[in-house]
Protein backbone atom coordinates (compact mmCIF):
# COMPACT_ATOMS: atom_id res chain seq x y z
CA UNK A 1 0.00 0.00 0.00
CA UNK A 2 1.23 3.46 -0.57
CA UNK A 3 0.80 6.59 1.19
CA UNK A 4 2.83 9.58 1.95
CA UNK A 5 5.63 9.96 4.20
CA UNK A 6 5.94 13.23 6.02
CA UNK A 7 8.97 14.27 7.86
CA UNK A 8 8.65 17.79 9.09
CA UNK A 9 11.61 19.99 8.54
CA UNK A 10 13.07 22.83 6.53
CA UNK A 11 14.13 20.45 3.77
CA UNK A 12 10.49 19.93 2.78
CA UNK A 13 8.99 23.22 1.55
CA UNK A 14 5.26 22.99 1.00
CA UNK A 15 4.08 23.01 -2.59
CA UNK A 16 0.75 22.66 -4.31
CA UNK A 17 -1.15 19.68 -2.98
CA UNK A 18 -1.96 16.57 -4.94
CA UNK A 19 -4.58 13.94 -4.41
CA UNK A 20 -4.15 10.33 -5.42
CA UNK A 21 -6.18 7.19 -5.40
CA UNK A 22 -4.96 4.48 -3.13
CA UNK A 23 -4.81 0.77 -3.82
CA UNK A 24 -3.55 -2.24 -1.91
CA UNK A 25 -0.83 -3.12 -4.37
CA UNK A 26 2.33 -2.15 -6.16
CA UNK A 27 4.05 -1.14 -3.01
CA UNK A 28 5.94 -3.86 -1.37
CA UNK A 29 9.19 -5.63 -2.08
CA UNK A 30 9.96 -8.55 -4.30
CA UNK A 31 8.50 -11.50 -2.47
CA UNK A 32 10.10 -14.14 -0.34
CA UNK A 33 13.69 -13.33 -1.32
CA UNK A 34 13.13 -9.76 -0.30
CA UNK A 35 11.65 -10.81 3.03
CA UNK A 36 14.61 -13.08 3.71
CA UNK A 37 17.01 -10.24 3.02
CA UNK A 38 15.00 -7.99 5.35
CA UNK A 39 15.25 -10.39 8.25
CA UNK A 40 18.88 -11.21 7.57
CA UNK A 41 20.13 -7.66 7.36
CA UNK A 42 17.89 -6.46 10.17
CA UNK A 43 19.30 -9.19 12.37
CA UNK A 44 22.82 -8.03 11.54
CA UNK A 45 22.02 -4.40 12.24
CA UNK A 46 20.31 -5.16 15.55
CA UNK A 47 23.14 -7.37 16.71
CA UNK A 48 25.76 -4.79 15.75
CA UNK A 49 23.84 -2.15 17.68
CA UNK A 50 23.68 -4.40 20.71
CA UNK A 51 27.41 -4.94 20.58
CA UNK A 52 28.14 -1.23 20.48
CA UNK A 53 25.71 -0.50 23.30
CA UNK A 54 26.89 -3.30 25.53
CA UNK A 55 30.62 -3.12 24.98
CA UNK A 56 31.08 0.63 24.81
CA UNK A 57 28.93 1.36 27.84
CA UNK A 58 31.72 0.63 30.37
CA UNK A 59 29.08 -0.06 32.98
CA UNK A 60 27.70 3.46 32.86
CA UNK A 61 23.97 3.86 33.56
CA UNK A 62 21.68 3.92 30.57
CA UNK A 63 19.69 7.02 29.65
CA UNK A 64 16.33 7.12 31.35
CA UNK A 65 13.10 7.82 29.56
CA UNK A 66 10.86 10.57 30.79
CA UNK A 67 7.94 9.83 33.07
CA UNK A 68 5.54 9.99 30.11
CA UNK A 69 7.49 7.50 28.02
CA UNK A 70 9.53 7.50 24.84
CA UNK A 71 8.56 7.10 21.18
CA UNK A 72 10.92 6.31 18.31
CA UNK A 73 9.84 5.99 14.67
CA UNK A 74 11.31 6.81 11.28
CA UNK A 75 9.07 9.85 10.75
CA UNK A 76 8.13 12.88 12.81
CA UNK A 77 4.42 12.54 12.03
CA UNK A 78 4.31 9.04 13.46
CA UNK A 79 6.37 9.88 16.54
CA UNK A 80 3.97 12.73 17.24
CA UNK A 81 0.96 10.44 16.89
CA UNK A 82 2.51 7.92 19.28
CA UNK A 83 3.33 10.66 21.79
CA UNK A 84 -0.22 12.04 21.66
CA UNK A 85 -1.62 8.59 22.36
CA UNK A 86 0.60 8.33 25.45
CA UNK A 87 -0.51 11.76 26.66
CA UNK A 88 -4.15 10.72 26.24
CA UNK A 89 -3.56 7.93 28.72
CA UNK A 90 -2.78 5.17 26.26
CA UNK A 91 -0.20 2.54 27.10
CA UNK A 92 2.88 1.52 25.14
CA UNK A 93 0.95 -0.94 22.96
CA UNK A 94 -1.62 1.72 22.05
CA UNK A 95 1.10 4.17 21.06
CA UNK A 96 3.11 1.59 19.11
CA UNK A 97 0.08 0.42 17.13
CA UNK A 98 -1.00 3.99 16.35
CA UNK A 99 2.50 4.96 15.24
CA UNK A 100 2.79 1.88 13.02
CA UNK A 101 -0.53 2.60 11.31
CA UNK A 102 0.84 6.07 10.65
CA UNK A 103 3.92 4.48 9.07
CA UNK A 104 1.68 2.62 6.62
CA UNK A 105 0.42 6.01 5.54
CA UNK A 106 3.65 7.95 5.27
CA UNK A 107 6.16 5.22 4.42
CA UNK A 108 4.67 2.96 1.74
CA UNK A 109 8.13 2.16 0.42
CA UNK A 110 8.99 0.60 3.79
CA UNK A 111 5.77 -0.88 5.04
CA UNK A 112 2.11 -1.09 4.17
CA UNK A 113 -1.19 -2.66 5.06
CA UNK A 114 -0.33 -5.46 2.66
CA UNK A 115 2.83 -6.45 4.53
CA UNK A 116 3.73 -8.57 7.53
CA UNK A 117 5.89 -8.34 10.60
CA UNK A 118 6.44 -8.98 14.29
CA UNK A 119 5.47 -7.29 17.55
CA UNK A 120 7.39 -7.88 20.77
CA UNK A 121 5.84 -6.80 24.09
CA UNK A 122 7.95 -6.93 27.24
CA UNK A 123 6.93 -6.09 30.82
CA UNK A 124 10.10 -5.30 32.74
CA UNK A 125 8.29 -5.06 36.08
CA UNK A 126 6.81 -8.54 35.81
CA UNK A 127 10.12 -9.95 34.48
CA UNK A 128 8.09 -12.34 32.36
CA UNK A 129 9.22 -13.58 28.98
CA UNK A 130 8.24 -11.21 26.14
CA UNK A 131 5.19 -11.97 24.01
CA UNK A 132 5.60 -12.02 20.24
CA UNK A 133 2.72 -11.44 17.84
CA UNK A 134 3.78 -12.93 14.51
CA UNK A 135 2.00 -11.68 11.40
CA UNK A 136 4.87 -12.59 9.10
CA UNK A 137 3.10 -15.94 8.74
CA UNK A 138 0.88 -14.46 6.04
CA UNK A 139 1.46 -16.96 3.27
CA UNK A 140 -1.34 -18.04 0.94
CA UNK A 141 -1.79 -21.50 -0.52
CA UNK A 142 -2.61 -22.64 -4.07
CA UNK A 143 -1.23 -20.71 -7.03
CA UNK A 144 -0.84 -17.57 -4.91
CA UNK A 145 2.49 -18.94 -3.68
CA UNK A 146 3.89 -19.01 -7.22
CA UNK A 147 2.78 -15.41 -7.72
CA UNK A 148 4.40 -14.42 -4.40
CA UNK A 149 1.07 -13.09 -3.15
CA UNK A 150 0.65 -12.95 0.61
CA UNK A 151 -2.19 -12.03 2.94
CA UNK A 152 -2.27 -8.33 3.89
CA UNK A 153 -1.55 -8.94 7.55
CA UNK A 154 -0.38 -5.70 9.13
CA UNK A 155 -3.78 -4.45 10.30
CA UNK A 156 -4.75 -7.87 11.61
CA UNK A 157 -1.49 -8.15 13.55
CA UNK A 158 -1.81 -4.66 15.01
CA UNK A 159 -5.43 -5.21 15.99
CA UNK A 160 -4.55 -8.53 17.63
CA UNK A 161 -1.82 -6.91 19.74
CA UNK A 162 -4.22 -4.13 20.72
CA UNK A 163 -6.85 -6.65 21.83
CA UNK A 164 -4.24 -8.48 23.92
CA UNK A 165 -2.61 -5.53 25.68
CA UNK A 166 -4.15 -2.25 24.50
CA UNK A 167 -6.03 0.21 26.69
CA UNK A 168 -7.68 2.94 24.61
CA UNK A 169 -10.59 2.20 22.23
CA UNK A 170 -9.50 0.93 18.82
CA UNK A 171 -11.02 3.84 16.91
CA UNK A 172 -8.91 6.32 18.91
CA UNK A 173 -5.81 4.43 17.81
CA UNK A 174 -6.64 4.53 14.09
CA UNK A 175 -8.28 7.96 13.73
CA UNK A 176 -5.06 10.05 13.73
CA UNK A 177 -3.87 8.23 10.60
CA UNK A 178 -7.29 8.70 8.98
CA UNK A 179 -6.86 12.44 9.34
CA UNK A 180 -3.27 12.31 8.14
CA UNK A 181 -4.14 10.42 4.95
CA UNK A 182 -7.08 12.72 4.23
CA UNK A 183 -5.41 16.03 5.02
CA UNK A 184 -2.14 15.17 3.34
CA UNK A 185 1.49 15.31 4.37
CA UNK A 186 4.80 16.42 2.97
CA UNK A 187 6.55 13.96 0.67
CA UNK A 188 10.01 13.21 2.00
CA UNK A 189 13.14 13.00 -0.14
CA UNK A 190 13.31 9.28 0.57
CA UNK A 191 9.79 8.57 -0.64
CA UNK A 192 10.19 10.77 -3.71
CA UNK A 193 13.39 8.92 -4.58
CA UNK A 194 11.75 5.50 -4.21
CA UNK A 195 8.81 6.53 -6.39
CA UNK A 196 11.14 7.78 -9.11
CA UNK A 197 12.94 4.42 -9.18
CA UNK A 198 9.84 2.23 -9.42
CA UNK A 199 7.58 2.35 -12.46
CA UNK A 200 4.64 0.94 -10.48
CA UNK A 201 4.86 3.83 -8.05
CA UNK A 202 4.95 6.38 -10.85
CA UNK A 203 1.93 4.78 -12.50
CA UNK A 204 0.04 5.27 -9.27
CA UNK A 205 1.30 8.69 -8.23
CA UNK A 206 2.75 10.28 -11.33
CA UNK A 207 5.84 12.39 -10.86
CA UNK A 208 6.22 13.51 -7.25
CA UNK A 209 8.90 15.72 -5.79
CA UNK A 210 10.10 16.01 -2.23
CA UNK A 211 8.04 18.70 -0.55
CA UNK A 212 4.81 17.98 -2.43
CA UNK A 213 1.67 17.44 -0.39
CA UNK A 214 0.21 13.97 -0.90
CA UNK A 215 -3.42 13.27 -0.05
CA UNK A 216 -4.72 9.70 -0.04
CA UNK A 217 -8.50 9.84 0.15
CA UNK A 218 -9.09 6.18 -0.66
CA UNK A 219 -6.68 5.10 2.05
CA UNK A 220 -8.34 7.51 4.46
CA UNK A 221 -11.73 5.95 3.69
CA UNK A 222 -10.33 2.46 4.25
CA UNK A 223 -8.73 3.36 7.57
CA UNK A 224 -11.89 5.13 8.68
CA UNK A 225 -13.89 1.97 8.02
CA UNK A 226 -11.30 -0.03 9.96
CA UNK A 227 -11.51 2.44 12.85
CA UNK A 228 -15.29 2.09 13.04
CA UNK A 229 -15.76 -1.61 12.24
CA UNK A 230 -12.42 -3.28 12.93
CA UNK A 231 -10.11 -5.05 10.53
CA UNK A 232 -12.76 -7.53 9.43
CA UNK A 233 -14.02 -4.87 7.06
CA UNK A 234 -10.85 -5.45 5.06
CA UNK A 235 -10.78 -9.24 5.35
CA UNK A 236 -14.42 -10.19 4.86
CA UNK A 237 -16.20 -6.94 4.01
CA UNK A 238 -16.66 -4.90 0.88
CA UNK A 239 -13.00 -3.93 0.67
CA UNK A 240 -11.91 -7.55 0.32
CA UNK A 241 -13.97 -7.77 -2.87
CA UNK A 242 -11.64 -5.22 -4.45
CA UNK A 243 -8.46 -7.19 -3.87
CA UNK A 244 -8.68 -9.22 -7.05
CA UNK A 245 -10.18 -8.60 -10.46
CA UNK A 246 -9.88 -12.33 -11.19
CA UNK A 247 -13.12 -13.82 -9.82
CA UNK A 248 -11.74 -17.37 -9.74
CA UNK A 249 -8.73 -16.32 -7.68
CA UNK A 250 -10.96 -14.16 -5.51
CA UNK A 251 -13.08 -17.15 -4.49
CA UNK A 252 -9.93 -18.96 -3.37
CA UNK A 253 -8.46 -15.94 -1.65
CA UNK A 254 -11.43 -14.74 0.41
CA UNK A 255 -11.66 -17.79 2.74
CA UNK A 256 -7.96 -17.43 3.53
CA UNK A 257 -8.42 -13.74 4.27
CA UNK A 258 -11.37 -14.43 6.57
CA UNK A 259 -9.63 -17.25 8.46
CA UNK A 260 -6.23 -15.59 8.82
CA UNK A 261 -4.93 -15.13 12.37
CA UNK A 262 -1.53 -14.01 13.63
CA UNK A 263 0.48 -16.40 15.79
CA UNK A 264 1.25 -15.52 19.41
CA UNK A 265 4.09 -17.15 21.32
CA UNK A 266 6.75 -16.57 23.94
CA UNK A 267 10.09 -15.17 22.78
CA UNK A 268 13.24 -17.26 22.82
CA UNK A 269 16.05 -16.17 25.14
CA UNK A 270 19.82 -16.27 24.76
CA UNK A 271 22.64 -14.82 26.82
CA UNK A 272 25.04 -12.33 25.29
CA UNK A 273 27.87 -11.03 27.50
CA UNK A 274 25.63 -11.65 30.53
CA UNK A 275 22.75 -9.74 28.93
CA UNK A 276 19.43 -11.38 28.02
CA UNK A 277 18.57 -11.25 24.32
CA UNK A 278 14.98 -12.07 23.30
CA UNK A 279 13.97 -12.94 19.76
CA UNK A 280 11.45 -14.78 17.65
CA UNK A 281 11.82 -18.57 17.58
CA UNK A 282 11.95 -18.29 13.79
CA UNK A 283 15.12 -16.18 13.89
CA UNK A 284 17.47 -19.11 14.31
CA UNK A 285 20.24 -17.12 12.64
CA UNK A 286 20.41 -14.77 15.60
CA UNK A 287 21.39 -17.48 18.06
CA UNK A 288 24.26 -18.65 15.85
CA UNK A 289 25.39 -15.05 15.43
CA UNK A 290 25.42 -14.49 19.19
CA UNK A 291 27.47 -17.63 19.71
CA UNK A 292 29.94 -16.63 17.01
CA UNK A 293 30.35 -13.14 18.47
CA UNK A 294 30.96 -14.40 21.99
CA UNK A 295 33.72 -16.62 20.63
CA UNK A 296 35.59 -13.45 19.63
CA UNK A 297 36.23 -12.75 23.33
CA UNK A 298 35.67 -9.03 22.93
CA UNK A 299 36.33 -6.95 26.04
CA UNK A 300 36.36 -3.28 27.01
CA UNK A 301 40.11 -3.28 26.33
CA UNK A 302 39.78 -3.88 22.59
CA UNK A 303 36.35 -2.52 21.63
CA UNK A 304 37.69 0.84 20.45
CA UNK A 305 40.11 -0.42 17.83
CA UNK A 306 39.24 -0.71 14.15
CA UNK A 307 40.44 -4.29 13.94
CA UNK A 308 37.78 -5.38 16.41
CA UNK A 309 35.04 -3.69 14.40
CA UNK A 310 36.27 -5.47 11.29
CA UNK A 311 36.29 -8.84 13.05
CA UNK A 312 32.76 -8.25 14.34
CA UNK A 313 31.51 -7.42 10.84
CA UNK A 314 33.27 -10.45 9.31
CA UNK A 315 31.87 -12.75 11.98
CA UNK A 316 28.33 -11.48 11.45
CA UNK A 317 28.52 -11.94 7.69
CA UNK A 318 30.14 -15.38 7.89
CA UNK A 319 27.65 -16.64 10.47
CA UNK A 320 24.72 -15.61 8.30
CA UNK A 321 26.16 -16.66 4.92
CA UNK A 322 23.97 -14.32 2.88
CA UNK A 323 23.41 -15.71 -0.64
CA UNK A 324 24.89 -13.46 -3.30
CA UNK A 325 21.63 -13.16 -5.19
CA UNK A 326 19.93 -11.53 -2.21
CA UNK A 327 22.22 -8.52 -2.40
CA UNK A 328 20.27 -7.14 -5.33
CA UNK A 329 17.29 -6.42 -3.09
CA UNK A 330 17.08 -3.27 -1.03
CA UNK A 331 16.45 -3.30 2.68
CA UNK A 332 13.00 -1.84 3.20
CA UNK A 333 11.37 -2.17 6.58
CA UNK A 334 9.89 -0.06 9.35
CA UNK A 335 10.52 -0.19 13.08
CA UNK A 336 8.64 1.47 15.91
CA UNK A 337 9.88 1.45 19.51
CA UNK A 338 7.78 2.60 22.46
CA UNK A 339 8.57 2.71 26.18
CA UNK A 340 6.13 3.70 28.90
CA UNK A 341 6.89 2.96 32.51
CA UNK A 342 7.90 -0.71 32.53
CA UNK A 343 6.41 -1.73 29.18
CA UNK A 344 8.59 -1.98 26.08
CA UNK A 345 7.04 -2.53 22.66
CA UNK A 346 8.85 -3.05 19.37
CA UNK A 347 7.02 -3.42 16.05
CA UNK A 348 8.88 -4.47 12.92
CA UNK A 349 6.97 -4.44 9.63
CA UNK A 350 7.98 -5.06 6.04
CA UNK A 351 6.39 -5.09 2.60
CA UNK A 352 5.19 -7.97 0.50
CA UNK A 353 4.82 -8.30 -3.25
CA UNK A 354 1.01 -8.20 -3.33
CA UNK A 355 0.25 -7.09 -6.87
CA UNK A 356 -3.34 -8.35 -6.92
CA UNK A 357 -5.54 -5.31 -7.43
Amino acid sequence: MRYNNSSSGEECPLTKGRSYKYTLSMYCGDGLKFIISCFTILTISITTTLILQILYADGSPQDKASIHGAVATDYTNCSQIGSKILRKGGNAVDAAVAATICMTVVAPHKTGLGGGGYIMIYNHKEQSEPIIVDFANNTITDNFVQDEIRIPAVLKGLEHAHKLKGKLPWNEIVKPSVSLAKGGFVVSKELASEISKNINYEILYGHINAGDILKLHDLSDLLNAVALEGTNVLYNGSFSQKLLHDKVKLLKLLPQLVNYKPDVYIAKKSSFYKHAIYYSPHMSLLKSMITALENLKISTDNTSIVETDIEVAKTLINSVSIPLQIKQYGLLYSTVFILKRNIYVCIYTFCNNIDFI
